[in-house]
């Protein structure tokens, strides 16, 4: 399946894609898992739509990665970015029911992995490991991943290490 990635803060906000991911989150935002530490985010924010929270979110770390397929956005990872020193976290994780079981999630992850991996972070908390989707798609990464990195998948946790020579003394 051809799909690329990019994430919606690298888009202009008039472009048909920026557009098109407002619309795929916006009901994520509008439900998001109760008690979860972004139901808190959400519910803080107080009154607005959807998608005016998407763009308040935006300058706070807040992001998705997104899966584009023929300019139409078909999965997402909601995040949010943070140091070198503290973990991205990723709280959503989505595909368009037509798109599942292409590995379109297990690749956004492996994108995401290396992307923050290149900006020199070392860990990666996907989920948190709730969910048996989530779950499926990091054992999946973890027998399929292909990139410039070593790896220390935890499924169980949600935990994505990138390792290093030094993590292997002799």
């Amino acid at each position: 399946m051809d799909v690329r990635f990019t994430f919606l803060k690298d888009n202009d906000r008039d472009t048909a894609i920026y557009q098109n991911a407002l619309d795929v989150l916006a009901p994520h935002v509008a439900h998001p898992d109760p008690g979860s530490q972004f139901d808190y985010v959400i519910r803080s924010m107080g009154s607005g739509s959807p998608k005016s929270k998407i763009i308040r979110l935006m300058p706070q770390g807040f992001d998705a990665l997104l899966g584009v397929k023929d300019e139409k956005v078909v999965s997402f990872l909601a995040l949010k970015h943070k140091s070198a020193t503290k973990p991205t976290a990723v709280f959503r994780v989505y595909t368009a029911p037509e798109y599942e079981r292409n590995g379109i999630a297990r690749k956004s992850v492996a994108h995401l992995v290396n992307t923050c991996f290149d900006q020199g972070q070392k860990l990666l908390y996907v989920s948190r490991g709730k969910s048996e989707a989530v779950t499926a798609v990091l054992c999946s990464l973890k027998r399929n991943y292909q990139g410039p990195y070593l790896l220390d998948v935890q499924p169980e946790t949600g935990l994505i290490a990138a390792l290093t020579p030094s993590d292997f003394p002799l």
